[in-house]
Formats: structure tokens, sequence, C-alpha cells
């Protein structure tokens, strides 16, 4: 928690922080990157942070506006305007101080990084600028004069981008995460989020089915129990949600339980399909991230040819999302229900190159390369047991 407070206000303030002249490149025309717009917040210790990004209404470009909740009642604030950068796999913010005013300070670079409903952001490190411009790497100014040392870097916009790729590793600090805040998930927030979490029943009996819908356009998600003699027990998912993970999940949950007051399905329950993976380029892409660091960890997928070293890629898969849990947060929802869950079955695995893929930034941090071949999406089933049927 003291990571925000501490380096954003006390060392950025007191100058302990390099600035730029020039920002990594000029603002885009489409505005600032869409993954990192809304609320991000952590909590720790009685004191809480919120990031507040959006969209300036005078420049178009991004306005950042910190508030920190103190144990004692106190508030403090700060904003900064600004505009983002892509260099490569990495992704910058271009930050000039708003309130308090500080113009001639020049560009702030904070380093960031979209993990899900997760964002890392990591301070340029005063230290590794103030090597870098004394070795002549870059060019800049260092002031001692001052009762605290000054780092001013004043390098063309070309040169900072051609350093910064180069020694992205050495340049900045360790990324300190924080969460999305999803306000649907604030109870009494809202009469609409309650009607959007109320589970409408679809009874099908000419299909021997009956679907629980809920969820609105921007987040919808239904449940197909199957009663046929044949089905019976089988659970399928369907979801078409641009909202969080976590909103995803909580839909899920209502709908399960909804499911399972049906005596009859509860004890059948036997089967969960999930469906794909990553079925479009929509958020959230949780479970195919994890699946694609997994396969690229493993010493058993073969990175150059895009398949596993033996073996067929559905038992691979299979496997290696047990092994790594790529499902946790469901299975906790089963935990909570008594029921066991597996990642039981793969079909259609698809495996594409790394570079191409939606969540490349957050695979580089790990070392991987555009190049590699990684799984990343399958027809996913799962297995249901319950100690009251073993």
């Amino acid at each position: 928690m003291r990571y925000f407070w501490w380096v954003w206000v006390v060392v950025v303030l007191n100058g302990c922080i390099p600035y730029s002249d020039n920002p990594l490149t000029a603002p885009d025309n489409n505005g600032p990157d869409p993954a990192i717009l809304g609320t991000w917040f952590m909590h720790e210790k009685g004191e809480t942070v919120f990031l507040h990004m959006g969209i300036d209404e005078k420049t178009k470009g991004l306005r950042l506006v910190m508030v920190e909740f103190q144990k004692d009642g106190e508030v403090k604030t700060s904003e900064l305007i600004g505009h983002t950068s892509r260099l490569g796999s990495y992704t910058y913010m271009n930050l000039l101080w708003d309130r308090p005013a500080e113009p001639e300070a020049g560009y702030l670079f904070v380093k960031y990084q979209i993990v899900g409903e997760r964002i890392g952001l990591g301070l340029i490190r005063s230290d590794a600028v103030e090597k870098a411009v004394r070795e002549g790497s870059i060019r800049g100014i260092i002031d001692e004069t001052q009762k605290t040392k000054f780092v001013q870097l004043t390098d063309s916009a070309e040169q900072l981008r051609e350093y910064v790729q180069k020694h992205d590793a050495e340049l900045f600090e360790e990324l300190q995460w924080m969460n999305r805040w999803d306000p649907l998930q604030c109870p009494g927030l809202s009469s609409a989020g309650k009607n959007e979490d109320r589970v409408t029943i679809k009874k099908r009996p000419e299909l021997f089915e009956t679907v629980y819908s809920l969820g609105n356009e921007s987040c919808e998600l239904s449940l197909t129990a199957y009663e046929s003699e044949l089905n019976l027990g089988v659970v399928t998912v369907r979801s078409n949600c641009g909202l969080s993970w976590k909103r995803q999940l909580s839909l899920f949950e209502k709908g399960l339980t909804k499911v399972l007051e049906d005596e009859k399905q509860a004890r059948a329950f036997r089967a969960l399909s999930w469906g794909r993976l990553a079925p479009d380029q929509r958020v959230p892409h949780e479970m195919s991230y994890r699946l694609a660091l997994a396969a690229f960890e493993s010493p058993l997928w073969d990175k150059k040819r895009g398949r596993p070293k033996t073996g067929h890629e559905n038992n691979f898969v299979e496997e290696l999302a047990n092994k790594a849990n790529i499902y946790s947060e469901i299975k906790l929802i089963f935990d909570a229900l008594n029921l066991s869950l597996g990642f039981s079955h793969a079909e259609k695995v698809l495996v594409m190159e790394a570079g191409k893929l939606p969540f490349f930034d957050a695979l580089s941090m790990h070392g991987v390369q555009t190049k590699d071949k990684l799984p990343f999406d399958c027809q996913a089933w799962f297995s249901v047991s319950s100690p009251k049927r073993q």
C-alpha cells in the first residue's frame, strides 16, 4: 500500500523520479489505450488507493486521478494527464502533473501491464536513468546542487524509444498490482445491477432441456441443463461477456446455484461443458492466458513446432490445465457448493504464434517470444462429483 503514496507523492514530488523533456511517442489520435480505462484499486492494512483512469474532456488524452483513503479518515488526491505508448510488446504512460500543477517538470514515464482484471504499474528508476546519463548512453541533466538530486532526460523521442526498448528490464521498478473495480459487484449500488443478476428460467420440453439466463447485453451468460436420459447431469455454459472475468464468474455462480435448486439436476450433475476458452477477441481471456503461459513453461511442449513432444495435444492440454489449475476461480465456486471439479477433456485445441495473441504483452514478461507457438484455446469439459455420491 505504501508503495503508491510514498513513491507517487513523497518520492515524485521531492524530485527523486527522473522526468523527460519529450514523451516516448506523440499522442495517438485514437486516444489512450482502452484497456486501462476504468477504476483500479488496492486495499491493505485499513487503507485504500483508487486510480481512476479515463479520457480527459479537453485534451481527449488520458487523465489519471489517484485517491487515497487513510485509516484516520484523511483523503489525499493527485491528478496527471498524458497519453499511452506502445513500444513493441511493452506499454507505457507519458504523464504530466496537473494537480499539483508542475508543467515545467516534464514527462513522467510509467510502465504498465494488463493481465486479466489486474493492472501492474512500475515507475521509471532514478538510479538506472542517472547511470545511463553518466555513461553517455542517453542525453540528460544531473543537478546535484539542490538538496535533492534532480535528473532530467533531454534526448529526442526517437532516442528515448530506442533506449527504453533495449533496457526496459533495468529501467523500471517491479510492477505493483491493482485490481479493476467492478461497480456491479457492489451490493445495493443500483436496482439495475440486481435485475441483471435475476435468473430467467425457460423450460424447453421438446428439447429435453432447461435454460437459465442472466445478465444484460454487455455480459450475457446462460446455463443449459439437459433432462434426457442420455444427457441428464450435463450442464453447458454459454457466455457473451465483454466485462470482467470476475463479473462473468459472479453470473456463473448465481446461475449454477439456481440450476442446483432442482433436486433432480443436483443429484445427477456430473459434467460441465464450458465451451471455448477464447471464443473471440473480447475480454476476458484468463484461462486462455494461463494455458498458454503454462505450456511455455512446460518442458513437455515444443514451442518451435507448436505441439507436445509426445502424445496428442488434447491429452497434453487436459493434463496441463489440471497441473496449472487454470480454472482456479471456477474450482472455488464448486468447493463452496461441496462439489469436486476437474478438467476432464479438451477438444479442438488451437495453437498460435504468441505475438498474435491478445495477451502477448503479459506473456512477454515471462520471456515468451513472438514466434513461440502455444496452445491458447480448446473446447473445455469438466467432470463434477459430490462426496455424497462417492
